[in-house]
């Protein structure tokens, strides 16, 4: 994957952890099947411990100061939606014109030119109230 381009600070707390500590493939596969799965993390992870055998001793340690006993594994779309604008942006680089990019990825002409001249390298973009259409006075 793209692990080299996620950049990993526009991602929430929980899902930055797990990059940082399994690395970008180990997190989006543990964290595909588990998502939205709540897990106990123990005080003194063991290997043999579910949540460990999943995810690590040490992504366990790490949680074990954030989490309390208990902890919700997030969901992926953050880490998701990244990848796809890097992708997207690649493709537009070698030559796929935004129509082409509209059909493959389902998104509109406006958000397809968002994240191709967005500098963020992908970064969710955030539109903020520019998708609102103007009142009309009568």
């Amino acid at each position: 994957m793209a692990e080299d381009e996620l950049d990993a600070s526009l991602l929430p707390h929980g899902l930055r952890l797990f990059v940082e500590i399994m690395g970008l493939d180990d997190a989006v596969n543990a964290l595909s099947e588990e998502q939205g799965n709540l897990f106990f993390i123990p005080d003194k992870p063991t290997p043999n411990h579910e949540f460990c055998k999943r995810f690590s001793v040490d992504m366990a340690r790490a949680l074990s100061n954030h989490a309390g006993s208990t902890y919700q594994i997030p969901k992926l779309d953050k880490i998701m939606i990244q990848l796809r604008n890097i992708k997207l942006r690649e493709e537009f680089k070698q030559g796929a014109s935004v129509q082409d990019l509209v059909r493959r990825y389902k998104l509109t002409r406006q958000m397809i030119n968002l994240i191709v001249t967005s500098e963020a390298n992908g970064a969710p973009i955030l539109v903020g109230d520019a998708h609102k259409q103007m009142e009309l006075k009568l």
